[in-house]
């Protein structure tokens, strides 16, 4: 039975087609073998089955002309709001159109496009605090995607910093080249960026102050894994006004350490795991330099053993040099060779706790390469001078008044 809102019987079998003018109040089932169109304000209650195939099943529309605007295509199980051919479960269409979630009208998830800006945003409004953006993705090619507020957690639900990756392992942070057939030697690997503002001039941009480089070292090997030699490298820009920032430091993919120079160097045909270089004296300079109120200095160790292995402590024999201080310079051709050279030698058979010792001086001869020992004293403490026939073995050059070149004393004489 259909009938109006007036309880008048309009019609009890439209099975030819037909139409009701007015408002339509259904008390029972309806159902239509053929199309719908609704063009008044409707009101369905209670239980309703739409039982249509078709990408048009269900059609809301703003008026005759005004666009679809709700959407429901059967055929390809779409749902299109603002898009009258939804290419997706769920389209929505619009300059301004987005989803909103929460529980009141005060407090909500807000998920969509700002048509302002143009941009994809994530964000959310509460009672008694500042509206809040926590994705952001411009809708242009090649568009930035932020996170504007609040830390990100990947792999945790706290997360304590800017970006907190965490795992039952630890968390990993990977850096990668794709793309390439392969990799060649000085290719970058990943940078990582240390960058700020200064809003205090004109120039606003944002400025690097400081980079982690990884570059290989040389051609990778596509058939094997471990074979990707890579170097790190540490850039910071000093103050001195610079535009640019300059390479410090290198770790080689040999794990030697460079500071001051981008190549490591061989002198004395060797090359050196820690290794520094500069222009003047501040930069081509080490100090050790120790702080504490009692008598104890710092110390540079030199060390020597037998053993092959890191941590070994074979016993060393007579004749093995445990250290050794080279002078080098750069002769025009290259820097392999010393012009002299203070060395620690074993001097007598070392055993527990007994480290018989003697130190050790050489120059270089004029024509020479390598230098030839001049001077030891010898484990006992008795000094020695290896001088040639024809050479002052002891010269002393003595100005002062009434004062001894030499001194002399003895305990015991014989």
């Amino acid at each position: 039975m259909i009938e109006s809102v007036l309880g008048k019987s309009v019609a009890a079998n439209l099975s030819t087609g037909g139409t009701v003018d007015g408002d339509l109040t259904i008390t029972g089932d309806l159902g239509v073998a053929g199309d719908v169109s609704i063009n008044l304000t409707s009101v369905v209650s209670n239980s309703t089955i739409i039982d249509a195939t078709g990408t048009e099943a269900f059609l809301v529309r703003k008026n005759s002309d005004g666009g679809d605007v709700f959407v429901v295509d059967s055929t390809n199980t779409r749902v299109g709001i603002g898009d009258s051919t939804p290419d997706n479960t769920l389209s929505i269409y619009g300059g301004n159109k987005q989803i909103r979630m929460g529980a009141t009208d005060s407090n909500y998830l807000l998920i969509g496009r700002n048509s302002s800006t143009g941009h994809f945003e994530m964000g959310r409004t509460c009672t008694g605090a500042a509206d809040e953006i926590f994705f952001r993705a411009n809708e242009a090619s090649g568009g930035n995607i932020s996170f504007p507020t609040g830390n990100v957690g990947i792999g945790t639900s706290d997360p304590t910093s800017d970006l907190d990756i965490g795992a039952s392992g630890g968390g990993d942070l990977t850096l990668s080249r794709t793309g390439d057939s392969n990799i060649t030697d000085g290719s970058n690997l990943g940078v990582i960026y240390f960058k700020g503002h200064d809003d205090s001039g004109s120039n606003v941009q944002p400025a690097t102050g400081a980079k982690i480089v990884g570059q290989s070292a040389g051609h990778w090997d596509q058939d094997d894994v471990d074979d990707a030699p890579t170097e790190l490298q540490f850039w910071t820009c000093n103050a001195s006004g610079g535009t640019s920032i300059a390479q410090r430091m290198v770790i080689d993919a040999d794990g030697n350490v460079g500071i001051g120079l981008s190549t490591l160097d061989t002198p004395l045909d060797i090359t050196p795991r820690l290794q520094v270089e500069g222009l003047n004296a501040s930069t081509s300079s080490i100090s050790l330099f120790r702080n504490s109120n009692d008598a104890h200095p710092p110390y540079l160790l030199l060390g020597k053993s037998r053993g092959t292995a890191v941590n070994a402590d074979t016993v060393i024999q007579d004749n093995d040099v445990l250290g050794k201080i080279a002078f080098v310079g750069a002769d025009g051709t290259d820097r392999h060779n010393s012009g002299a050279e203070i060395f620690a030698r074993i001097n007598g058979t070392p055993g527990g706790n007994d480290l018989p010792t003697e130190l050790v001086f050489g120059t270089t001869a004029d024509g020479g390469t390598t230098p030839t020992e001049r001077m030891s004293i010898d484990a006992s403490g008795t000094v020695m001078i290896d001088q040639n026939a024809n050479a002052i073995a002891l010269n002393i050059d003595h100005e002062g008044t009434n004062q001894q070149a030499i001194n002399v004393s003895a305990h015991r004489c014989r």
